[in-house]
């Protein structure tokens, strides 16, 4: 039997200043009315007599910030070594997920796109556990919106054994984890990530700067393949979002129906006007061009940078 909890008194924030989220200008100073678990009053106009105030002292309050493109199973601590992808299990990853939810967390991202999972992991959907532990109280972390495997022709970028170049059967990966050819196999591919928990889905449309997959702006679905994902996935309420770096590449997959491009790095300024026009999302990725280390790349890697990080600036 459960014991009863007593009901923590409410807590008033005080800070030299706050951003609000409205656009307004900054606040100042800023308070928070805090109950329980959620906010119940901004720059609140009285408090409880049992509120405890905390003052912060001259640090500025805001909203919790979103990441629309994380791995929480990948980086992190520990993770130099161009062995990871064939020396830590799925049971491994995840507890690498947690510990990076946390990070993400404390670092104030309350929301993250988990977006796409490209490790082996059997078929096991990582995030969605994830997400799953931290919505019951297991341990901190951000509330993830997950996609699951994210879906890769073979040699795509997504697929986890283009980044280091492995040999033939070293990574062996299955259609349940995302790798998938031709309108059968995406459809399947697409379902399983849905019937195991996935809330968005994530597709690999052109090659990328930092994987064995030659230019990064190839195309590499076909249209009726694009389609075929769009068309699972919106039937079950779910959006699409695309890796893409190319511009026909995001143009042939704006007119399939993605609904998010991320990266976007090459994209024309016609292309833009169409994203406009059909309200599509574009995430930037702009720190990926800002600020990546890639000097331990391989050569032919770092030379992709070099062209595609200053044009998607």
């Amino acid at each position: 039997m459960a014991r009863p909890t007593t009901p923590r008194p409410p807590v008033h924030l005080l800070s030299a200043r706050m951003l609000d989220g409205t656009g307004s200008r900054l606040v100042e100073p800023g308070g928070l009315l805090v109950e329980g678990e959620h906010i119940t009053a901004v720059s609140p106009s009285s408090v409880p007599s049992d509120a405890t105030t905390i003052d912060l002292g001259d640090v500025t309050m805001l909203p919790g910030l979103m990441d629309m493109e994380v791995n929480l199973v990948m980086g992190g601590p520990d993770h130099a070594s161009p062995l990871v992808p064939v020396q830590e299990d799925p049971a491994l990853k995840t507890l690498r997920g947690v510990v990076n939810a946390r990070r993400t967390l404390r670092a104030g991202f309350t929301t993250v796109r988990n977006l796409g999972l490209f490790v082996q992991t059997g078929g096991l959907l990582l995030d969605v556990a994830l997400m799953k532990g931290i919505d019951r109280g297991w341990f901190e972390g951000p509330r993830i919106v997950p996609a699951g495997h994210a879906i890769s022709p073979t040699g795509g970028h997504l697929d986890p054994t283009v980044f280091q170049a492995l040999a033939p059967h070293v990574l062996p990966l299955t259609v349940e984890e995302g790798i998938a050819n031709g309108v059968a196999e995406v459809r399947k591919a697409v379902r399983y990530q849905i019937k195991h928990g996935a809330q968005v889905v994530k597709v690999s449309a052109s090659g990328g700067v930092m994987s064995h997959t030659g230019p990064a702006g190839a195309r590499q679905y076909s249209t009726e393949e694009l389609e075929a994902i769009v068309d699972e996935a919106h039937r079950a309420g779910l959006r699409v979002a695309a890796h893409c770096h190319g511009d026909e590449a995001i143009r042939v997959a704006i007119e399939c129906g993605i609904d998010c491009i991320e990266h976007g790095s090459l994209m024309s300024d016609e292309t833009l006007d169409l994203m406009l026009e059909r309200g599509t999302f574009l995430v930037a990725t702009t720190y990926l061009a800002d600020g990546m280390d890639v000097s331990h790349a391989a050569p032919e890697l770092q030379a992709k940078a070099a062209e595609v990080f200053p044009r998607a600036r």
